[in-house]
């Protein structure tokens, strides 16, 4: 029953791989995306990206991505020795429905994570003389998170999708904790490329772009951290005082 939906769900995957469209798309975006992650495009030409074309790169690649990583926990799903009996069929099934769960909601959460993230940095970079368009301040970081998306992080999922079916749930496990050394370190690759996109952008200099995106939220939390445990303490405080009139009274 769920191999059968399963080819059904990977149809749709398939068909686009071989049409004239996954060209098209590797032709205008992929080859883009290789070159962002390279620093083959810099970042002087990232930050001239409007928000419709940074949002739509997103999206694609959101879709490839969701529609990888889905089927990618299908087949862990399927080798997980956990799922055994009845639970299978709820693996099964759950893996199954992730596919166009995962092509429908990646893109969609992204979306709005780096508009969001991208206001809030873009307020901070204006209180440090930042004189940045937020049309193509968001756009710009859309295009960086959809270069990664739709290379790095779907050649991840394939590989994973490959070492699960060869080597199974144990070779799965082990593949999954030695990429996170890598997605460490392409992390701190998107990252820096973001920290030299949003100076170019805000007409900022690399020391007062780190403090507007780093330094400042960074104090912003802490101190709100503070200020949360100091009240916490006050209420526990107040608490035990109340104890200890009564056990005096």
């Amino acid at each position: 029953m769920f191999s059968g939906i399963f080819q059904q769900c990977l149809n749709t995957p398939i068909a686009f791989i071989l049409s004239e469209q996954s060209r098209l798309v590797k032709n205008l975006f992929f080859n883009e995306w290789l070159d962002i992650l390279l620093y083959r495009k810099k970042p002087a030409e990232i930050a001239q990206t409007g928000i419709g074309d940074g949002i739509k790169n997103l999206v694609i690649a959101g879709i490839i991505y969701g529609l990888i990583a889905g089927i990618e926990s299908y087949v862990v799903s399927l080798v997980n020795p956990a799922a055994v009996g009845v639970q299978s069929s709820f693996w099964a099934l759950l893996g199954v429905a992730m596919i166009p769960f995962g092509a429908i909601m990646v893109p969609i959460s992204y979306s709005i994570f780096t508009a969001i993230g991208t206001l809030i940095n873009h307020v901070f970079c204006l209180l440090l003389g930042g004189k940045g368009d937020i049309g193509k301040y968001i756009g710009s970081m859309a295009k960086i998170y959809a270069s990664f998306m739709g290379t790095f992080f779907v050649a991840l999922s394939i590989i994973g999708i490959i070492v699960a079916l060869a080597g199974g749930y144990t070779a799965y496990a082990i593949f999954s904790l030695g990429s996170l050394v890598l997605y460490l370190v392409i992390n701190l690759w998107l990252f820096v490329l973001m920290v030299l996109t949003t100076a170019e952008v805000q007409k900022l200099s690399l020391l007062r772009t780190i403090i507007a995106i780093i330094v400042v939220p960074v104090a912003i939390i802490l101190v709100l951290a503070l200020l949360f445990a100091a009240f916490i303490f006050a209420i526990i405080a107040m608490a035990a005082g109340g104890m200890t009139g009564r056990l005096l009274i």
